[in-house]
């Protein structure tokens, strides 16, 4: 057998053995790799939560609760109420009208909505729902917050504010008018704030 056929055999074999490795490379899975059934089961735990996950200890891992049923347990065992008081912890704004709340949202029987009267004697306007003590009883921050009224107003004013309805050109009579409904919403809300404003202001 000449060099060169020698060295034409040494290549095919070197180059089947190198072909065999990397098919058993690639079929071979990674023992520590989860497979897609671990992974849906690992992802469906890590949102899945009861429905007092509310309620467990502050600490817990992973929902944080208010650790109602650990003061229960060790600070209010052996304890009656005086007196009943409805509590509510929100974080964030809560739609009274949604569907699934509407229902179960406490309501003031002795309180009429809209009336600016403090019906029930309690010190607090319009209480129909509670009453919010960093904010009004719609549950807003009334010398902090901000509304889409006012942004609008705010874009609308520079152009329109002081300026007759006859100054104004046809092609800008709609927009104009659009600033008008504005302007007296935006003053409302004014008005509304600051009465709000006053009321907590009262109530500190």
């Amino acid at each position: 057998m000449n060099y060169l056929s020698k060295l034409f055999l040494f290549g095919s074999v070197l180059l089947f053995a190198v072909s065999c490795s990397s098919t058993q490379t690639a079929t071979e899975p990674e023992a520590n790799a989860p497979t897609e059934n671990e992974e849906t089961e690992t992802t469906a735990e890590a949102v899945t939560a009861t429905e007092t996950w509310h309620l467990a200890p502050a600490n817990a891992s992973p929902y944080y609760g208010t650790g109602v049923e650990k003061a229960y347990a060790e600070l209010l065992a052996d304890r009656s109420p005086r007196k009943k008081v409805i509590v509510a912890i929100i974080d964030s704004g809560t739609d009274i009208h949604q569907e699934d709340l509407q229902t179960k949202i406490w309501t003031n029987k002795d309180e009429i909505l809209g009336n600016d009267i403090d019906d029930d004697g309690n010190g607090y306007v319009d209480d129909m729902h509670g009453w919010n003590f960093i904010g009004g009883p719609d549950s807003t921050h009334v010398d902090k917050d901000t509304y889409e009224v006012v942004r609008i107003y705010d874009r609308l004013s520079d152009k329109y504010e002081g300026v007759s309805e006859d100054s104004v050109a046809e092609e800008n009579q709609d927009e104009y008018a659009y600033f008008q409904e504005i302007k007296e919403a935006y003053q409302k809300r004014v008005e509304r704030n600051q009465r709000e404003l006053q009321q907590v202001s009262q109530t500190r």
